[in-house]
């Protein structure tokens, strides 16, 4: 006889203490590689500290000049040769700038070092907490959102967001902000899905003042607002209610705009380009077999000045494409999928793909995927993390690169082709079910009669 499943109050309670654990754990880590008993240790090598990055640098120096009034993040420019704080400035919008002004703040008052390991450190934990509560938000969309009304499922998805190689590198040992943006998009697909379009419009805005990687999931937002409002299915009304709310979060903008308008648009656009097309990506590889290309001198620098508007384009075109021809409703398991898809365009174009962190939107997604396809075990999800997992701890250094572009790009086909071209009868859309179940009623109607 099989044992039967813990009640669902047993496995929430777990959920809760995986990320309770996940965050002790995670504070604990940092803590410990920062120095004992000093507020003033040496500064980073910005090559080789664990906890250390150029992001991290940025984030400190805007949140100075917010606590300053200054304003000045973007006023310097970036330089992998100049000890900060000169010579950073990248192109972030400023949302994570002001999160840590709070931290830093207070490290100033207890004479933390403010480029100093202990800063580091302090600047990392924010992000454990926010990975928490993403993690918990993941397996709750499935039950609140796209109709996967199990425990376990939650439970599973909740397991794999923490304690995958994409969240707990990403977050705990580089003290990335890249799994904020999937929190908010999250937030803003549930509010879709319910008919508040004001609140959809503001979270989905506070993903892009997190990062403008969040530009193909609004690419989706949109494309599915306006192909239902052509329809009927939605007002106009409630686009509205989407296009006001989306640029809420952007007001935190002003402050940089006035002070220096021109070191924002460079920061933010110019200087460096938003996704510089790297050396490993189908673009450089595709450009490789004409190598004439990179003896133009023109042809090098309209790639290098606009290879983040054509990556963007492509990703847009192909979401105004699913969108027409696919039926593609918010809170359904298509939904995540065409966010994951159009993800993937950024950094299988242009990216060092074996990073994890370019692909966090996409494979965040990818996950509520694979848990939403179906009722039961999440068979999709598990074997995607657990892939990606092994490649990007086990695969040697020198395959690393060439390993994770053809592990995304067969990612992104296999999602296409499940999502979008085989259509499975137990797919969990509550839309589609819905209009099954009202046919079956008619039909039984039609035979009493």
């Amino acid at each position: 006889m099989m044992p039967s499943p813990p009640p669902n109050n047993q496995l929430r309670r777990l959920r809760l203490a995986m990320i309770l654990l996940y965050i002790a754990f995670g504070f604990a880590f940092r803590i410990m590689m920062a120095p004992a008993n000093q507020l003033d240790p040496h500064v980073p090598d910005l090559t080789g500290d664990l906890m250390m990055n150029y992001d991290v640098v940025a984030e400190i120096i805007g949140a100075r000049s917010i606590i300053d009034g200054s304003f000045s993040m973007y006023v310097g420019k970036y330089s992998a040769d100049v000890v900060p704080p000169d010579g950073v400035a990248l192109p972030y919008p400023p949302l994570m700038a002001y999160m840590q002004a709070p931290v830093v703040f207070i490290a100033d008052r207890f004479g933390v070092e403010p480029f100093g390991m202990v800063m580091m450190m302090l600047c990392g934990l924010p992000y454990i907490v926010l990975g928490g509560l993403l993690a918990w938000q993941a397996g709750s969309v499935l039950q609140n959102t796209l109709g996967i009304d199990d425990e376990l499922s939650a439970t599973t998805v909740t397991l794999l967001v923490l304690f995958s190689a994409l969240l707990f590198w990403v977050v705990t040992y580089a003290a990335r902000f890249e799994l904020v943006a999937p929190l908010f998009l999250i937030l803003a697909m549930t509010a879709l899905s319910r008919g508040r379009y004001g609140r959809a419009g503001f979270w989905n805005g506070m993903a892009l003042m997190t990062k403008l990687t969040s530009l193909p999931a609004t690419a989706v937002f949109a494309a599915i607002i306006l192909k239902e409002m052509v329809k009927g299915e939605v007002s106009v009304k409630q686009a509205a209610r989407f296009a006001a709310g989306t640029p809420i979060p952007l007001l935190i903008l002003l402050p940089f705009l006035i002070a220096h308008p021109r070191a924002l648009y460079e920061g933010l656009f110019v200087t460096p380009a938003l996704l510089p097309i790297m050396d490993v990506s189908f673009v450089n590889l595709l450009v490789q077999a004409g190598a004439w290309i990179f003896d133009k001198e023109p042809l090098r620098e309209l790639l290098k000045l606009h290879s983040s508007s054509m990556i963007l384009a492509a990703s847009f075109i192909f979401v105004a494409a699913v969108v027409w021809k696919k039926d593609v409703k918010p809170g359904t398991s298509r939904f995540c999928a065409l966010i994951a898809l159009a993800s993937f365009f950024l950094p299988v174009l242009a990216k060092y793909t074996y990073i994890d962190k370019y692909t966090a939107v996409a494979s965040i997604f990818v996950i509520l995927w694979g848990a939403s396809r179906r009722k039961g075990f999440p068979h999709e999800a598990v074997w995607f993390v657990i892939l990606q997992s092994f490649l990007l701890d086990h695969v040697p250094v020198i395959w690393k690169r060439y390993v994770g572009l053809i592990f995304y790009a067969v990612v992104f086909a296999y999602v296409f082709y499940f999502a979008f071209v085989v259509r499975q009868v137990d797919d969990a859309e509550p839309a589609a079910s819905g209009e099954q179940e009202r046919r079956a009623t008619e039909s039984a109607g039609v035979g009493l009669q």
